[in-house]
């Protein structure tokens, strides 16, 4: 799925979040890059940062897990 970058502001903090979140709970570590790129660049596509991090619901329809 591509994404058109409008503000890099904050990819990297849902990106690690998200990496962060799937280690944790013992999602597979390729799954769980895979969320957090997707949680990265669903950022970036925002205008604002902050309030543009996804909520789990918005990952798990995105990119769901298989663990």
């Amino acid at each position: 799925m591509k994404m058109e970058v409008v503000n890099g502001l904050g990819a990297g903090d849902a990106f690690l979040a998200s990496v962060t979140h799937g280690v944790l709970r013992g999602i597979d570590l390729g799954t769980a890059v895979r969320r957090a790129n997707w949680a990265g660049a669903f950022v970036a596509s925002q205008v604002p940062c902050s309030e543009a991090m996804p909520y789990l619901k918005d990952v798990d329809a995105a990119v769901p897990t298989t663990s």
